[in-house]
Protein backbone atom coordinates (compact mmCIF):
# COMPACT_ATOMS: atom_id res chain seq x y z
CA UNK A 1 0.00 0.00 0.00
CA UNK A 2 1.11 3.28 -0.73
CA UNK A 3 1.94 6.13 2.24
CA UNK A 4 -1.40 7.42 2.91
CA UNK A 5 -0.20 10.91 2.17
CA UNK A 6 -0.43 9.90 -0.96
CA UNK A 7 -3.91 8.58 -1.03
CA UNK A 8 -6.38 11.30 -1.76
CA UNK A 9 -9.81 12.06 -0.37
CA UNK A 10 -8.86 10.77 2.81
CA UNK A 11 -10.94 12.98 4.42
CA UNK A 12 -13.98 12.46 2.16
CA UNK A 13 -17.32 10.43 2.71
CA UNK A 14 -17.13 7.14 1.64
CA UNK A 15 -17.75 6.39 -2.14
CA UNK A 16 -17.60 1.85 -2.20
CA UNK A 17 -16.97 1.32 1.19
CA UNK A 18 -16.06 -2.10 0.18
CA UNK A 19 -13.29 -2.68 2.74
CA UNK A 20 -15.84 -2.38 5.18
CA UNK A 21 -19.17 -3.67 3.72
CA UNK A 22 -18.36 -6.37 1.72
CA UNK A 23 -19.25 -9.59 3.09
CA UNK A 24 -15.16 -10.51 3.37
CA UNK A 25 -14.30 -7.88 5.97
CA UNK A 26 -17.66 -7.67 7.77
CA UNK A 27 -18.15 -11.71 7.75
CA UNK A 28 -21.76 -11.61 6.72
CA UNK A 29 -22.46 -14.85 5.79
CA UNK A 30 -25.28 -14.33 3.47
CA UNK A 31 -23.24 -11.89 1.26
CA UNK A 32 -26.21 -9.14 1.58
CA UNK A 33 -25.57 -5.61 3.00
CA UNK A 34 -28.08 -2.80 2.77
CA UNK A 35 -27.35 0.41 1.91
CA UNK A 36 -28.24 1.93 5.42
CA UNK A 37 -25.48 -0.33 7.37
CA UNK A 38 -22.69 0.17 4.42
CA UNK A 39 -23.59 4.36 5.47
CA UNK A 40 -23.15 3.99 8.58
CA UNK A 41 -19.65 3.02 7.61
CA UNK A 42 -19.12 5.81 5.45
CA UNK A 43 -17.34 8.62 6.86
CA UNK A 44 -13.71 6.85 6.62
CA UNK A 45 -13.29 5.54 3.44
CA UNK A 46 -13.30 6.36 -0.40
CA UNK A 47 -12.82 4.49 -3.77
CA UNK A 48 -8.99 5.15 -3.96
CA UNK A 49 -8.83 4.08 -0.37
CA UNK A 50 -11.13 1.02 -1.21
CA UNK A 51 -8.40 0.23 -3.88
CA UNK A 52 -5.48 0.75 -2.21
CA UNK A 53 -6.28 -1.76 0.66
CA UNK A 54 -8.16 -4.08 -1.33
CA UNK A 55 -5.56 -4.38 -3.75
CA UNK A 56 -2.67 -3.28 -2.69
CA UNK A 57 0.22 -2.06 -5.50
CA UNK A 58 3.43 -3.59 -6.43
CA UNK A 59 6.29 -1.63 -6.65
CA UNK A 60 7.35 0.84 -9.70
CA UNK A 61 10.45 -1.71 -9.93
CA UNK A 62 8.20 -5.02 -10.38
CA UNK A 63 5.26 -2.89 -12.58
CA UNK A 64 8.38 -2.26 -15.23
CA UNK A 65 9.68 -5.44 -15.71
CA UNK A 66 8.74 -7.61 -18.63
CA UNK A 67 7.01 -9.85 -15.90
CA UNK A 68 5.19 -8.88 -13.43
CA UNK A 69 1.13 -8.87 -12.17
CA UNK A 70 0.25 -10.67 -9.08
CA UNK A 71 0.56 -13.85 -10.24
CA UNK A 72 3.92 -13.56 -12.63
CA UNK A 73 1.87 -12.15 -15.65
CA UNK A 74 4.17 -12.61 -18.65
CA UNK A 75 4.17 -11.16 -22.00
CA UNK A 76 4.82 -12.73 -25.41
CA UNK A 77 5.02 -10.78 -28.17
CA UNK A 78 2.79 -11.55 -31.43
CA UNK A 79 1.02 -8.52 -33.87
CA UNK A 80 0.02 -6.26 -31.94
CA UNK A 81 0.77 -3.12 -33.82
CA UNK A 82 0.85 -0.73 -31.06
CA UNK A 83 3.82 1.33 -29.27
CA UNK A 84 4.62 0.53 -25.52
CA UNK A 85 4.94 4.33 -25.22
CA UNK A 86 2.73 7.25 -25.21
CA UNK A 87 3.09 9.64 -28.03
CA UNK A 88 0.85 11.97 -26.32
CA UNK A 89 0.02 12.40 -22.56
CA UNK A 90 -2.64 14.94 -20.70
CA UNK A 91 -1.28 17.83 -18.27
CA UNK A 92 -1.93 16.30 -15.08
CA UNK A 93 -5.27 16.23 -13.32
CA UNK A 94 -4.86 18.68 -10.30
CA UNK A 95 -4.26 16.94 -6.83
CA UNK A 96 -6.73 15.57 -5.27
CA UNK A 97 -8.92 14.07 -8.25
CA UNK A 98 -8.55 10.71 -9.24
CA UNK A 99 -9.20 9.88 -12.80
CA UNK A 100 -11.36 6.85 -13.54
CA UNK A 101 -12.93 6.58 -16.57
CA UNK A 102 -11.79 7.96 -20.04
CA UNK A 103 -13.39 7.81 -23.19
CA UNK A 104 -12.93 8.59 -27.00
CA UNK A 105 -15.38 10.11 -28.58
CA UNK A 106 -16.18 12.62 -31.22
CA UNK A 107 -17.72 15.45 -30.08
CA UNK A 108 -18.10 18.01 -33.08
CA UNK A 109 -19.07 15.75 -35.74
CA UNK A 110 -15.93 16.87 -37.28
CA UNK A 111 -14.48 13.21 -37.63
CA UNK A 112 -11.97 13.62 -34.82
CA UNK A 113 -12.63 12.41 -31.64
CA UNK A 114 -12.09 13.91 -28.70
CA UNK A 115 -10.59 12.35 -25.34
CA UNK A 116 -12.89 12.86 -22.40
CA UNK A 117 -12.12 11.94 -18.54
CA UNK A 118 -14.37 11.72 -15.64
CA UNK A 119 -13.36 10.94 -11.85
CA UNK A 120 -13.11 12.11 -8.42
CA UNK A 121 -13.11 15.62 -6.54
CA UNK A 122 -12.78 17.10 -10.59
CA UNK A 123 -15.19 17.97 -13.26
CA UNK A 124 -15.87 16.28 -16.34
CA UNK A 125 -12.32 17.20 -18.78
CA UNK A 126 -12.49 17.36 -22.77
CA UNK A 127 -9.19 17.56 -24.32
CA UNK A 128 -9.70 18.59 -28.08
CA UNK A 129 -8.99 17.15 -31.18
CA UNK A 130 -7.72 19.62 -33.60
CA UNK A 131 -7.30 18.01 -36.84
CA UNK A 132 -6.02 14.73 -35.11
CA UNK A 133 -3.75 16.82 -32.61
CA UNK A 134 -5.07 16.62 -29.19
CA UNK A 135 -5.15 19.27 -26.63
CA UNK A 136 -2.35 18.25 -23.28
CA UNK A 137 -4.77 20.86 -21.47
CA UNK A 138 -9.02 20.50 -21.17
CA UNK A 139 -10.68 22.62 -23.33
CA UNK A 140 -14.22 22.31 -21.62
CA UNK A 141 -14.74 21.04 -18.20
CA UNK A 142 -18.46 20.39 -16.44
CA UNK A 143 -19.18 22.94 -13.60
CA UNK A 144 -19.65 20.63 -11.00
CA UNK A 145 -17.10 17.93 -9.92
CA UNK A 146 -19.20 14.80 -8.53
CA UNK A 147 -18.25 11.07 -7.58
CA UNK A 148 -17.89 10.20 -11.61
CA UNK A 149 -16.57 6.75 -12.30
CA UNK A 150 -17.85 5.82 -15.93
CA UNK A 151 -19.35 7.63 -18.67
CA UNK A 152 -21.48 6.48 -21.96
CA UNK A 153 -22.62 8.64 -25.09
CA UNK A 154 -25.42 8.44 -27.32
CA UNK A 155 -27.80 10.90 -29.36
CA UNK A 156 -31.11 11.00 -26.56
CA UNK A 157 -32.43 13.88 -28.43
CA UNK A 158 -31.62 13.17 -31.76
CA UNK A 159 -30.22 16.68 -32.90
CA UNK A 160 -27.27 14.82 -34.55
CA UNK A 161 -24.53 14.98 -32.09
CA UNK A 162 -23.59 12.30 -29.15
CA UNK A 163 -24.33 13.44 -25.29
CA UNK A 164 -22.68 12.42 -22.61
CA UNK A 165 -23.96 10.12 -19.41
CA UNK A 166 -22.22 10.36 -16.57
CA UNK A 167 -22.28 7.82 -13.65
CA UNK A 168 -21.51 9.43 -10.14
CA UNK A 169 -22.50 7.21 -7.26
CA UNK A 170 -24.83 7.02 -4.89
CA UNK A 171 -22.87 6.54 -1.81
CA UNK A 172 -21.01 10.13 -1.84
CA UNK A 173 -24.69 11.32 -2.55
CA UNK A 174 -24.37 10.94 -6.43
CA UNK A 175 -26.80 10.42 -8.90
CA UNK A 176 -26.65 9.58 -12.65
CA UNK A 177 -26.53 12.79 -15.28
CA UNK A 178 -26.45 13.75 -18.88
CA UNK A 179 -24.75 16.89 -20.55
CA UNK A 180 -26.28 18.39 -23.28
CA UNK A 181 -24.28 18.44 -26.38
CA UNK A 182 -25.14 21.61 -27.80
CA UNK A 183 -23.97 21.84 -31.76
CA UNK A 184 -20.48 20.47 -30.86
CA UNK A 185 -19.77 21.56 -27.55
CA UNK A 186 -20.91 19.89 -23.87
CA UNK A 187 -23.32 22.07 -21.89
CA UNK A 188 -21.13 22.80 -18.69
CA UNK A 189 -24.00 22.17 -16.63
CA UNK A 190 -26.17 18.64 -16.46
CA UNK A 191 -29.82 19.17 -18.39
CA UNK A 192 -30.92 15.95 -16.82
CA UNK A 193 -30.21 14.44 -13.03
CA UNK A 194 -31.70 10.79 -12.60
CA UNK A 195 -33.20 9.93 -9.37
CA UNK A 196 -30.17 7.31 -8.55
CA UNK A 197 -26.47 7.15 -8.84
CA UNK A 198 -24.19 4.58 -10.62
CA UNK A 199 -21.00 3.27 -10.66
CA UNK A 200 -21.59 2.37 -14.72
CA UNK A 201 -24.17 3.62 -16.83
CA UNK A 202 -25.06 2.62 -20.27
CA UNK A 203 -27.30 3.79 -23.34
CA UNK A 204 -29.05 1.01 -25.32
CA UNK A 205 -33.04 0.97 -27.05
CA UNK A 206 -34.82 -1.44 -24.50
CA UNK A 207 -38.25 -1.07 -26.70
CA UNK A 208 -36.63 -0.34 -29.87
CA UNK A 209 -38.27 3.02 -30.54
CA UNK A 210 -35.66 4.26 -32.40
CA UNK A 211 -34.32 6.41 -28.64
CA UNK A 212 -31.88 5.58 -26.67
CA UNK A 213 -32.75 4.57 -22.89
CA UNK A 214 -30.09 4.83 -20.04
CA UNK A 215 -29.38 1.41 -17.74
CA UNK A 216 -26.81 2.47 -14.44
CA UNK A 217 -25.71 -0.14 -11.83
CA UNK A 218 -24.14 0.92 -8.68
CA UNK A 219 -23.17 -0.20 -5.64
CA UNK A 220 -25.96 -1.30 -3.10
CA UNK A 221 -28.58 0.02 -5.36
CA UNK A 222 -30.69 -2.02 -8.08
CA UNK A 223 -30.05 -1.91 -11.66
CA UNK A 224 -31.93 0.94 -12.83
CA UNK A 225 -33.29 1.87 -16.67
CA UNK A 226 -34.48 5.45 -17.50
CA UNK A 227 -36.51 5.57 -20.72
CA UNK A 228 -36.45 7.91 -23.29
CA UNK A 229 -39.75 9.19 -24.52
CA UNK A 230 -39.81 10.80 -27.80
CA UNK A 231 -36.11 12.76 -26.85
CA UNK A 232 -37.15 12.84 -23.45
CA UNK A 233 -35.61 10.93 -20.29
CA UNK A 234 -37.93 10.27 -17.35
CA UNK A 235 -36.18 10.99 -13.94
CA UNK A 236 -37.77 8.39 -12.17
CA UNK A 237 -37.00 4.90 -13.22
CA UNK A 238 -39.61 3.13 -14.64
CA UNK A 239 -37.49 -0.19 -14.17
CA UNK A 240 -35.52 -1.28 -11.85
CA UNK A 241 -34.14 -5.31 -10.44
CA UNK A 242 -34.95 -7.10 -7.89
CA UNK A 243 -32.69 -9.86 -7.38
CA UNK A 244 -28.65 -7.94 -6.56
CA UNK A 245 -27.49 -4.75 -5.88
CA UNK A 246 -23.48 -5.23 -6.04
CA UNK A 247 -22.59 -4.10 -9.29
CA UNK A 248 -19.57 -2.43 -11.19
CA UNK A 249 -20.82 -2.37 -14.96
CA UNK A 250 -23.31 -3.49 -16.99
CA UNK A 251 -24.03 -4.06 -21.16
CA UNK A 252 -26.60 -3.86 -23.67
CA UNK A 253 -26.22 -7.21 -25.49
CA UNK A 254 -28.43 -9.41 -27.69
CA UNK A 255 -27.78 -12.26 -26.34
CA UNK A 256 -29.65 -14.47 -27.98
CA UNK A 257 -30.12 -12.48 -31.55
CA UNK A 258 -34.06 -12.55 -30.69
CA UNK A 259 -33.69 -8.51 -31.95
CA UNK A 260 -34.01 -6.97 -28.59
CA UNK A 261 -31.38 -5.55 -26.13
CA UNK A 262 -30.54 -7.67 -22.98
CA UNK A 263 -28.82 -5.69 -20.03
CA UNK A 264 -25.94 -7.52 -18.31
CA UNK A 265 -25.11 -7.05 -15.58
CA UNK A 266 -21.38 -7.91 -13.24
CA UNK A 267 -20.95 -8.01 -9.73
CA UNK A 268 -18.27 -7.28 -7.25
CA UNK A 269 -18.86 -9.79 -4.75
CA UNK A 270 -17.23 -13.01 -5.10
CA UNK A 271 -20.45 -14.70 -3.41
CA UNK A 272 -23.00 -13.92 -5.71
CA UNK A 273 -22.58 -14.54 -9.60
CA UNK A 274 -19.75 -12.72 -11.47
CA UNK A 275 -22.56 -12.25 -14.50
CA UNK A 276 -26.14 -12.30 -15.12
CA UNK A 277 -28.69 -11.45 -17.76
CA UNK A 278 -31.62 -9.39 -17.54
CA UNK A 279 -33.50 -10.86 -20.49
CA UNK A 280 -35.52 -8.60 -22.62
CA UNK A 281 -39.04 -9.70 -23.86
CA UNK A 282 -40.07 -7.75 -26.65
CA UNK A 283 -39.15 -4.47 -25.26
CA UNK A 284 -39.85 -5.20 -21.48
CA UNK A 285 -36.80 -6.52 -19.23
CA UNK A 286 -37.41 -8.91 -16.54
CA UNK A 287 -36.67 -7.74 -12.76
CA UNK A 288 -34.88 -11.12 -11.94
CA UNK A 289 -31.75 -12.14 -13.90
CA UNK A 290 -33.21 -15.55 -16.00
CA UNK A 291 -29.53 -16.29 -16.44
CA UNK A 292 -26.71 -16.16 -14.14
CA UNK A 293 -22.92 -17.64 -14.17
CA UNK A 294 -22.42 -20.03 -11.82
CA UNK A 295 -20.55 -19.21 -8.91
CA UNK A 296 -17.64 -21.77 -8.13
CA UNK A 297 -14.95 -22.39 -5.19
CA UNK A 298 -13.16 -19.72 -7.77
CA UNK A 299 -15.60 -17.02 -8.27
CA UNK A 300 -14.13 -13.84 -9.25
CA UNK A 301 -15.73 -10.39 -8.72
CA UNK A 302 -16.42 -8.55 -12.69
CA UNK A 303 -15.48 -5.45 -13.83
CA UNK A 304 -16.85 -3.35 -16.67
CA UNK A 305 -18.07 -5.86 -19.02
CA UNK A 306 -17.61 -5.90 -22.59
CA UNK A 307 -19.17 -7.59 -25.38
CA UNK A 308 -18.40 -8.56 -29.42
CA UNK A 309 -18.67 -11.68 -31.47
CA UNK A 310 -14.98 -12.73 -30.53
CA UNK A 311 -15.13 -16.50 -32.47
CA UNK A 312 -17.39 -14.94 -35.79
CA UNK A 313 -19.85 -17.49 -35.56
CA UNK A 314 -22.69 -15.05 -35.01
CA UNK A 315 -23.31 -14.79 -31.38
CA UNK A 316 -22.34 -12.30 -28.93
CA UNK A 317 -19.86 -13.36 -26.53
CA UNK A 318 -19.07 -11.15 -23.45
CA UNK A 319 -15.37 -10.67 -21.72
CA UNK A 320 -15.39 -9.46 -18.15
CA UNK A 321 -11.87 -7.93 -16.60
CA UNK A 322 -11.78 -9.51 -13.25
CA UNK A 323 -12.05 -6.62 -10.16
CA UNK A 324 -10.62 -8.48 -7.10
CA UNK A 325 -11.36 -6.09 -4.46
CA UNK A 326 -11.11 -7.63 -1.42
CA UNK A 327 -9.54 -10.42 -3.12
CA UNK A 328 -5.94 -9.11 -4.71
CA UNK A 329 -6.38 -10.14 -7.85
CA UNK A 330 -7.75 -12.37 -10.47
CA UNK A 331 -7.72 -13.89 -13.83
CA UNK A 332 -9.88 -12.10 -16.82
CA UNK A 333 -12.43 -14.00 -18.16
CA UNK A 334 -14.84 -14.69 -21.10
CA UNK A 335 -18.31 -16.38 -21.13
CA UNK A 336 -19.14 -17.87 -24.79
CA UNK A 337 -22.36 -17.26 -26.39
CA UNK A 338 -23.73 -20.86 -27.11
CA UNK A 339 -26.55 -20.11 -29.54
CA UNK A 340 -28.21 -17.65 -27.07
CA UNK A 341 -27.37 -18.82 -24.05
CA UNK A 342 -23.93 -18.00 -21.97
CA UNK A 343 -22.22 -20.58 -20.63
CA UNK A 344 -22.87 -21.00 -16.52
CA UNK A 345 -18.72 -20.89 -16.43
CA UNK A 346 -16.09 -19.31 -18.27
CA UNK A 347 -15.30 -20.39 -21.65
CA UNK A 348 -11.61 -18.94 -21.19
CA UNK A 349 -9.24 -17.66 -18.53
CA UNK A 350 -6.33 -15.19 -18.76
CA UNK A 351 -3.13 -16.61 -17.25
CA UNK A 352 -2.07 -14.58 -14.71
CA UNK A 353 -4.10 -12.47 -12.32
CA UNK A 354 -4.32 -8.90 -11.83
CA UNK A 355 -6.66 -6.10 -10.61
CA UNK A 356 -8.13 -5.40 -14.00
CA UNK A 357 -11.13 -2.97 -14.48
CA UNK A 358 -12.53 -2.22 -17.60
CA UNK A 359 -12.04 -3.10 -21.31
CA UNK A 360 -12.30 -2.51 -24.86
CA UNK A 361 -12.85 -4.68 -28.21
CA UNK A 362 -11.41 -3.63 -31.70
CA UNK A 363 -9.37 -5.39 -34.20
CA UNK A 364 -5.78 -4.01 -33.53
CA UNK A 365 -4.10 -6.02 -36.13
CA UNK A 366 -6.38 -5.96 -39.10
CA UNK A 367 -6.80 -9.78 -39.11
CA UNK A 368 -10.80 -9.73 -39.34
CA UNK A 369 -11.12 -11.05 -35.34
CA UNK A 370 -11.91 -8.76 -32.06
CA UNK A 371 -8.63 -8.26 -30.00
CA UNK A 372 -9.25 -7.40 -26.06
CA UNK A 373 -7.70 -4.35 -24.28
CA UNK A 374 -7.77 -4.14 -20.52
CA UNK A 375 -6.49 -1.84 -17.98
CA UNK A 376 -5.52 -2.40 -14.68
CA UNK A 377 -5.15 -0.55 -11.87
CA UNK A 378 -2.36 -2.45 -9.98
CA UNK A 379 -0.78 -3.00 -13.07
CA UNK A 380 0.16 -1.38 -16.91
CA UNK A 381 -2.50 -1.61 -19.61
CA UNK A 382 -2.26 -4.73 -21.52
CA UNK A 383 -3.96 -6.50 -24.75
CA UNK A 384 -5.00 -10.02 -25.44
CA UNK A 385 -4.43 -10.84 -29.04
CA UNK A 386 -7.14 -12.87 -31.25
CA UNK A 387 -5.80 -15.82 -32.93
CA UNK A 388 -8.34 -16.92 -35.21
CA UNK A 389 -11.53 -16.75 -32.66
CA UNK A 390 -9.36 -17.65 -29.56
CA UNK A 391 -7.97 -15.02 -27.23
CA UNK A 392 -4.05 -16.08 -26.30
CA UNK A 393 -4.33 -16.37 -22.61
CA UNK A 394 -0.92 -14.39 -22.41
CA UNK A 395 -1.14 -10.53 -23.14
CA UNK A 396 0.69 -9.47 -26.60
CA UNK A 397 0.94 -6.08 -25.85
CA UNK A 398 1.69 -4.33 -22.35
CA UNK A 399 1.74 -0.23 -22.01
CA UNK A 400 4.99 1.14 -20.10
CA UNK A 401 2.98 3.67 -18.48
CA UNK A 402 1.03 2.35 -14.99
CA UNK A 403 -2.94 1.30 -15.75
CA UNK A 404 -6.24 2.10 -14.06
CA UNK A 405 -9.68 2.22 -14.93
CA UNK A 406 -10.73 3.37 -18.80
CA UNK A 407 -9.55 2.21 -21.56
CA UNK A 408 -10.63 2.80 -24.92
CA UNK A 409 -10.02 2.42 -29.12
CA UNK A 410 -10.50 4.94 -31.58
CA UNK A 411 -8.48 6.48 -34.61
CA UNK A 412 -7.46 9.73 -33.00
CA UNK A 413 -5.69 10.83 -36.50
CA UNK A 414 -7.92 9.39 -38.73
CA UNK A 415 -4.97 7.97 -41.16
CA UNK A 416 -7.01 3.99 -41.22
CA UNK A 417 -10.61 5.37 -41.74
CA UNK A 418 -12.75 3.60 -44.45
CA UNK A 419 -15.90 3.44 -45.52
CA UNK A 420 -18.18 0.26 -45.20
CA UNK A 421 -21.66 -0.91 -46.19
CA UNK A 422 -23.37 -3.90 -44.61
CA UNK A 423 -26.57 -4.96 -46.63
CA UNK A 424 -29.30 -6.30 -44.55
CA UNK A 425 -32.51 -8.38 -45.25
CA UNK A 426 -35.50 -7.86 -42.89
CA UNK A 427 -37.17 -10.98 -41.60
CA UNK A 428 -40.29 -8.67 -40.76
CA UNK A 429 -40.10 -9.06 -37.25
CA UNK A 430 -36.38 -7.48 -36.43
CA UNK A 431 -35.68 -3.68 -36.42
CA UNK A 432 -32.41 -4.19 -34.17
CA UNK A 433 -29.40 -5.26 -36.51
CA UNK A 434 -25.41 -5.55 -35.45
CA UNK A 435 -22.84 -4.35 -38.14
CA UNK A 436 -20.30 -6.45 -39.31
CA UNK A 437 -17.27 -4.23 -37.61
CA UNK A 438 -16.69 -2.44 -34.06
CA UNK A 439 -16.28 -0.48 -33.20
CA UNK A 440 -17.40 2.36 -35.26
CA UNK A 441 -15.94 5.31 -36.20
CA UNK A 442 -19.06 7.01 -37.82
CA UNK A 443 -22.40 6.36 -38.89
CA UNK A 444 -23.26 8.32 -42.55
CA UNK A 445 -26.62 7.20 -43.22
CA UNK A 446 -29.16 4.57 -43.21
CA UNK A 447 -31.11 3.43 -46.57
CA UNK A 448 -34.32 1.46 -46.33
CA UNK A 449 -35.30 0.27 -49.74
CA UNK A 450 -32.96 2.95 -51.17
CA UNK A 451 -34.28 6.01 -49.22
CA UNK A 452 -32.53 7.71 -46.56
CA UNK A 453 -33.78 7.18 -42.88
CA UNK A 454 -34.62 10.62 -41.38
CA UNK A 455 -32.08 10.76 -38.33
CA UNK A 456 -35.18 10.79 -35.84
CA UNK A 457 -35.74 7.05 -37.13
CA UNK A 458 -33.37 5.32 -35.57
CA UNK A 459 -30.34 5.38 -32.59
CA UNK A 460 -27.04 3.11 -32.40
CA UNK A 461 -23.72 2.39 -30.81
CA UNK A 462 -20.87 3.52 -31.89
CA UNK A 463 -18.90 1.09 -29.43
CA UNK A 464 -20.57 -1.58 -29.70
CA UNK A 465 -22.20 -1.98 -33.37
CA UNK A 466 -25.60 -1.71 -33.70
CA UNK A 467 -28.31 0.29 -34.80
CA UNK A 468 -31.97 0.01 -33.76
CA UNK A 469 -34.93 1.22 -36.17
CA UNK A 470 -38.24 2.77 -35.01
CA UNK A 471 -40.66 1.69 -37.46
CA UNK A 472 -41.34 -2.00 -38.28
CA UNK A 473 -39.83 -3.16 -41.67
CA UNK A 474 -41.55 -5.17 -43.61
CA UNK A 475 -40.16 -8.76 -44.86
CA UNK A 476 -37.34 -8.63 -47.77
CA UNK A 477 -36.84 -5.12 -47.02
CA UNK A 478 -33.10 -4.21 -47.91
CA UNK A 479 -31.55 -2.32 -45.19
CA UNK A 480 -28.03 -0.47 -46.00
CA UNK A 481 -25.90 1.05 -43.58
CA UNK A 482 -22.90 3.36 -44.57
CA UNK A 483 -20.49 3.76 -42.08
CA UNK A 484 -16.74 4.53 -41.14
CA UNK A 485 -14.49 2.47 -39.14
CA UNK A 486 -10.84 1.94 -39.02
CA UNK A 487 -7.71 -0.45 -39.34
CA UNK A 488 -5.40 1.85 -37.49
CA UNK A 489 -6.97 2.44 -33.91
CA UNK A 490 -5.09 4.22 -31.48
CA UNK A 491 -5.13 3.24 -27.57
CA UNK A 492 -6.65 5.96 -25.24
CA UNK A 493 -5.40 4.67 -20.79
CA UNK A 494 -6.19 6.20 -17.95
CA UNK A 495 -3.16 6.42 -15.60
CA UNK A 496 -4.09 6.11 -11.67
CA UNK A 497 -0.67 6.61 -10.31
CA UNK A 498 -0.18 10.05 -12.06
CA UNK A 499 -3.37 11.11 -12.57
CA UNK A 500 -3.02 11.58 -16.57
CA UNK A 501 -4.49 9.99 -19.63
CA UNK A 502 -2.02 8.51 -22.36
CA UNK A 503 -2.56 7.69 -26.54
CA UNK A 504 -0.73 4.68 -27.24
CA UNK A 505 -0.18 4.82 -31.51
CA UNK A 506 -0.76 2.18 -33.78
CA UNK A 507 1.93 1.34 -36.09
CA UNK A 508 -0.37 -0.02 -38.90
CA UNK A 509 -0.07 2.89 -40.59
CA UNK A 510 -2.75 3.59 -42.84
CA UNK A 511 -3.42 -0.01 -43.62
CA UNK A 512 -4.50 -1.84 -46.83
CA UNK A 513 -7.86 -0.53 -48.87
CA UNK A 514 -10.59 -3.62 -48.06
CA UNK A 515 -12.56 -5.14 -50.56
CA UNK A 516 -15.99 -3.19 -49.28
CA UNK A 517 -18.89 -1.27 -51.09
CA UNK A 518 -16.98 2.02 -52.71
CA UNK A 519 -19.28 4.88 -52.03
CA UNK A 520 -21.56 5.69 -54.53
CA UNK A 521 -21.08 9.32 -56.09
CA UNK A 522 -23.66 11.56 -54.91
CA UNK A 523 -24.57 15.27 -53.67
CA UNK A 524 -23.73 16.42 -57.49
CA UNK A 525 -25.21 19.68 -58.43
CA UNK A 526 -26.17 20.75 -55.19
CA UNK A 527 -26.36 24.46 -54.34
CA UNK A 528 -25.47 26.76 -51.24
CA UNK A 529 -28.53 29.35 -49.85
CA UNK A 530 -28.16 31.52 -49.44
CA UNK A 531 -24.42 32.55 -50.77
CA UNK A 532 -23.26 34.69 -49.89
CA UNK A 533 -24.05 34.67 -46.57
CA UNK A 534 -23.83 36.05 -42.96
CA UNK A 535 -24.61 33.45 -40.70
CA UNK A 536 -24.68 29.86 -42.01
CA UNK A 537 -25.93 28.59 -45.34
CA UNK A 538 -27.95 25.26 -46.51
CA UNK A 539 -27.61 23.01 -49.29
CA UNK A 540 -31.52 22.45 -50.46
CA UNK A 541 -31.93 18.50 -50.62
CA UNK A 542 -28.67 17.72 -48.76
CA UNK A 543 -29.32 18.87 -45.16
CA UNK A 544 -28.65 15.57 -43.35
CA UNK A 545 -25.47 14.80 -45.79
CA UNK A 546 -22.14 16.16 -44.09
CA UNK A 547 -19.41 18.13 -46.38
CA UNK A 548 -16.15 19.17 -45.83
CA UNK A 549 -15.37 22.73 -45.66
CA UNK A 550 -11.66 24.52 -47.00
CA UNK A 551 -10.23 27.64 -47.07
CA UNK A 552 -8.97 29.37 -50.44
CA UNK A 553 -5.05 27.76 -49.25
CA UNK A 554 -6.72 24.13 -49.44
CA UNK A 555 -6.67 23.07 -45.54
CA UNK A 556 -9.99 21.51 -44.32
CA UNK A 557 -11.33 23.75 -41.63
CA UNK A 558 -14.37 21.67 -40.45
CA UNK A 559 -17.03 19.00 -41.26
CA UNK A 560 -20.93 20.26 -41.42
CA UNK A 561 -24.36 18.78 -42.11
CA UNK A 562 -26.20 20.14 -45.08
CA UNK A 563 -28.10 22.16 -42.73
CA UNK A 564 -25.75 24.46 -41.02
CA UNK A 565 -23.01 25.12 -42.89
CA UNK A 566 -19.86 27.34 -42.07
CA UNK A 567 -21.66 28.62 -38.89
CA UNK A 568 -18.36 28.94 -36.75
CA UNK A 569 -16.40 30.50 -39.62
CA UNK A 570 -14.58 34.04 -40.11
CA UNK A 571 -15.24 35.69 -43.11
CA UNK A 572 -13.80 34.77 -46.54
CA UNK A 573 -13.75 32.33 -49.26
CA UNK A 574 -14.44 28.99 -49.06
CA UNK A 575 -14.59 25.60 -50.95
CA UNK A 576 -16.91 22.52 -50.04
CA UNK A 577 -18.02 19.42 -51.16
CA UNK A 578 -18.90 16.25 -49.97
CA UNK A 579 -17.03 14.47 -47.04
CA UNK A 580 -16.57 11.22 -49.32
CA UNK A 581 -14.83 13.56 -51.67
CA UNK A 582 -16.43 13.16 -54.75
CA UNK A 583 -18.08 15.57 -56.58
CA UNK A 584 -17.15 18.87 -57.66
CA UNK A 585 -16.08 21.74 -55.10
CA UNK A 586 -18.58 24.29 -54.53
CA UNK A 587 -17.43 28.01 -54.09
CA UNK A 588 -19.27 29.66 -51.05
CA UNK A 589 -18.45 33.22 -49.38
CA UNK A 590 -18.94 34.35 -45.58
CA UNK A 591 -19.75 38.07 -45.42
CA UNK A 592 -18.89 38.42 -41.52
Amino acid sequence: MKPSTYIRLSSQALTLALCACLPFFCGLADGQVSVKATQSNAKSFNFRDAFERASPRPSKENRAKAKGGKQGMEFDVFSIPLETTPYWSSDAIPFPASVWGTHLLDLTNDGYPEVVTVGEQMPCYVFANRGGVVDAAPSWQSNDADPSIWASFGDYDHDGYPDMAVANYSLMGGQVKVYHNENGALNPDAVWTGSGGGVSCEWGDVNNDGYPDLAAVDLFRYPSVYMNRGGTLETIASWQATDYNMDMGCAWVDVDNDGWLDLVATDVNWEEPTLRVYRNNHGTLETAASWTSKVGANNNPGGIPSAGDLDKDGWQDVAVPTWPLGRGSGPNVVFKNQHGVLDSMPTWYSNGSNSSNAGALGDLNEDGYLDWAVNNLDFNGIMYENSGGTLNRTPAWQSSTTGGIGIELGDVDQDGVRYREDTLLADGTKRFFYLSVLPVHRLEEILLNGNPLPMDAYCYSLKSGWVSLRDSVSAGSRIIVRYRHSVDMELLQSDYDNSRVHLFRNTNGSGAEEEERVAPERNRGYKAAPNPFVSFATLPGHEAERFALYDISGRMVGIYRGDRVGMDISAGIYFLRPETGEGRPLRVVKLR
